[in-house]
C-alpha cells in the first residue's frame, strides 16, 4: 500500500462474540506517526 507516511493511521474493527448477550467490538487504531497502537473496546449489550 502506498501513502503510508507520517500521520497516517490504520483502523481495524474486529467484532468478537463472547458467551452471554454482550457483543464486544474491538477497534484497533495504529498510529504510524508515533508507532503506537491505540485500542478501544466497545461493548454492546443486547436487551430483550
Amino acid at each position: 500500500m502506498d501513502g503510508m507516511g507520517a500521520g497516517t493511521a490504520k483502523t481495524q474493527v474486529q467484532p468478537e462474540f463472547k458467551p452471554g448477550n454482550n457483543i464486544v467490538v474491538k477497534v484497533n487504531n495504529y498510529d504510524y506517526s508515533s508507532n503506537r497502537n491505540r485500542s478501544t473496546e466497545i461493548i454492546l449489550k443486547k436487551t430483550a
